[in-house]
């Protein structure tokens, strides 16, 4: 781990007697480089032969894949954007609408995790996005459900609160309600 992220530089003002160290650090950072390339893609593989150190590769890899986060984070909200209901139960459409979510979620960092301000807007654009991807069958509810937001919003209570107790349950009772008037 010392060869990645620098702590075991190579020796620097050795005296003669020493030279085995630089032997032994090179032979160590040629074999995590080694393992490094052979544990990623070929094409990836042949950019890491201009770097000289495990740490130097490290940091070239760290910054591919930290770039390519963002290219997750964009399929994923374009996902979530081309997802709706259609012929989907309400369970199913949650369910597939959560999994993108979570995996959203991921892409986050440790700092936006921990601000709840920025945790309340994240939870209110998630019912904007299930609400508006609803079948059209749904629109009475779902007007009456962005009435009861704007006065809860007003009242400043929490809407994720307020998401994962009533909203959910109140589209199942509407879904429910929609099966049995189909069946009869």
């Amino acid at each position: 781990m010392g060869y990645v992220s620098g702590a075991y530089m190579i020796p620097k003002n050795i005296e003669e007697g020493d030279a085995a160290l630089i032997d032994t650090w090179e032979a160590n950072n040629a074999k995590i480089i080694t393992w490094i390339n052979n544990s990623v893609e070929h094409s990836i593989g042949t950019q890491l032969v201009k770097y000289e150190t495990a740490k130097e590769v490290w940091d070239y890899l760290q910054r591919l894949f930290t770039q390519s986060n963002f290219t997750k984070q964009y399929q994923l909200e374009n996902d979530i954007r081309a997802l709706h209901q259609k012929n989907m139960s309400i369970q199913e459409f949650y369910s597939a609408m959560t999994d993108l979510w979570d995996q959203l979620a991921l892409t986050e960092s440790a700092e936006l995790k921990a601000c709840g301000d920025y945790i309340e807007h994240r939870e209110q654009q998630r019912l904007v996005q299930f609400l508006t991807a609803l079948r059209s069958d749904f629109e009475g509810l779902r007007g009456s459900i962005c009435i009861v937001l704007h006065c809860l919003l007003l009242t400043l209570l929490s809407v994720s609160y307020w998401l994962k107790k009533y909203v959910f349950s109140l589209i199942l009772k509407r879904e429910f309600f929609l099966l049995q008037i189909l069946l009869y």
